[in-house]
C-alpha cells in the first residue's frame, strides 16, 4: 500500500506541510521459490478459395512451482469463415479451454459460436450472433449460458460514426 499526497498549486495561507507520504512495510523470512513455465502457441490458417477462411489455435501451458501444486492449461480454438459477398459472411467457431491443477477440481469451458456479418450499405455494418457456453467441473456439466448479440455501427457524416450493441445473455 502506497499513498502519496503532493500539493500541486500554493494556497494564499501557509501550510504546515508540502508532501506527506503513508507506507506499509511487509517483512518476511527468506524463502525460496523455484517455477518452471513451459508453453506452446501453435495457430494456423488456411484458405482454400478467396471466400473460404479455416483457422485454428493451440495453446498450451504447464507450472510446476516447487513447493506448490502443478498447474496446466490447454486451451483451442476453430473457426470457419465465409464471405461469398459483402451482404453476407457468415462464421462458424468453437473453442475449448482446459485448467487441471493439482489437488483441484478439472475445469473446462466449451463455446459455440455462429456469426452472420453483413454490410447493407457502404456506411452500415451489422453482426448478429449467437454463442452456447458449457462449463464443467470435473466431467461434470456445471452451467449452460447463451449469449445473443447484435453490434451495428453506422456512418452519419464523414466524421461522425454511431454504434448500438446489444447483448441478451441467458444461463442454466
Amino acid at each position: 500500500l502506497y499513498l502519496k499526497l503532493v500539493m500541486v498549486q500554493t494556497p494564499s495561507q501557509a501550510v504546515s506541510f508540502s508532501e506527506m507520504e503513508t507506507m506499509r512495510r511487509s517483512t518476511s523470512e527468506k524463502e525460496e521459490r523455484d517455477y518452471e513455465d513451459y508453453r506452446t502457441d501453435v495457430s494456423f490458417g488456411f484458405r482454400p478459395v478467396t471466400t473460404l477462411n479455416l483457422s485454428y489455435s493451440l495453446s498450451i501451458q504447464a507450472g510446476r512451482p516447487d513447493p506448490g501444486p502443478d498447474q496446466d492449461r490447454r486451451s483451442q480454438a476453430g473457426t470457419l469463415s465465409w464471405t461469398p459477398s459483402r451482404y453476407f459472411g457468415p462464421s462458424l467457431s468453437v473453442s475449448e479451454s482446459r485448467q487441471e491443477n493439482e489437488d483441484q477440481p478439472e475445469t473446462l469451458t466449451r463455446s459455440y459460436s455462429l456469426r452472420i456479418n453483413s454490410e447493407p450499405l457502404s456506411t452500415l455494418d451489422l453482426s448478429l450472433g449467437v454463442s452456447r457456453n458449457e462449463n464443467y467441473k470435473d466431467d461434470e456439466k456445471q452451467s449452460t449460458g447463451y449469449n445473443y448479440t447484435l453490434y451495428t455501427t453506422a456512418v452519419l457524416f464523414p466524421d461522425l460514426n454511431s454504434s448500438l450493441d446489444l447483448l441478451y445473455i441467458q444461463y442454466h
